[in-house]
């Protein structure tokens, strides 16, 4: 998919009761239909998208390479950026990022550890190291308060035994 901010339209649904806000994608010209078998594509020919939403597994692809396995967690870290982007209006490429502009994480109020978390979670360079878009969403409605691939990383000791502390 090209997950970047112009391919999302945002509706607000309005009943008696409530207000909820709906964003929706509406660009699925870079689509691959996936089964819903393990998710892969073997990336040929030349590369589709936004560049400074790409992956980096994407971008060391080159025209003439070997096909490679190309998994959801390319579109989680497009969303990553994503989110990253809109929070801090960043009109830079992101991999133009510096040390200095990774500040902003720390000095703006409105931006939560929650957030930080799942951005810094998104944007790994190894796929293997980024969540699925459900364990995301999990993390963010508070359903839980890891990723797993943190939980592997931690000493037991800081992990509960009652719940089940992973997305």
């Amino acid at each position: 998919m090209d997950i970047k901010p112009h391919n999302f339209v945002i509706s607000l649904e309005s009943n008696s009761d409530s207000r909820i806000i709906e964003s929706k994608l509406i660009d699925f010209s870079t689509s691959v239909y996936m089964d819903g078998k393990k998710v892969q594509k073997k990336l040929q020919g030349r590369i589709l998208g936004t560049e400074i939403y790409i992956a980096p597994e994407i971008k060391m692809f080159h025209e003439g390479s070997e096909p490679f396995i190309v998994t959801r967690k390319v579109d989680v870290y497009s969303f990553g950026v994503m989110i990253y982007k809109l929070l801090h209006k960043l009109n830079k490429d992101f991999d133009k990022i510096n040390k200095n502009d990774l500040k902003i994480i720390k000095e703006t109020p409105f931006f939560t550890a929650r957030l930080n978390h799942v951005i810094k979670n998104c944007i790994q360079i190894q796929p293997n190291q980024r969540p699925n878009i459900s364990a995301v969403d999990k993390f963010l409605k508070m359903e839980c308060n890891i990723f797993e691939n943190e939980e592997k990383q931690l000493p037991k000791k800081f992990l509960s035994e009652s719940e089940d502390p992973h997305c």
